[in-house]
């Protein structure tokens, strides 16, 4: 039996940026990417702006995205980036 994330994977391959995919994206990760992103600006609200922030561009630049192999990876590395910045 193939756990959930292994589904979920399978599914944003299949078609990143679709509206279903995106919102099952952001109700997988969000929470996730805000602790991560909290490591860096040490603060609840920053952390969750840079977060929101970050899946606001990625829906807005979805079809200049697509050829990112990793989503999740994608995710991480730019909470980073701009948490540092």
């Amino acid at each position: 039996m193939m756990n959930q994330t292994s589904n979920t994977v399978k599914n944003y391959s299949l078609d990143p940026f679709s509206d279903d995919v995106f919102k099952q994206l952001f109700d997988e990760l969000y929470v996730s990417l805000c602790r991560y992103t909290m490591k860096f600006v040490h603060d609840d609200f920053t952390a969750e702006d840079v977060v929101q922030d970050l899946f606001v561009y990625y829906w807005e630049n979805r079809d200049r995205l697509s050829k990112i192999d990793s989503i999740k990876m994608y995710l991480f590395t730019a909470a980073r980036n701009r948490a540092l910045n």
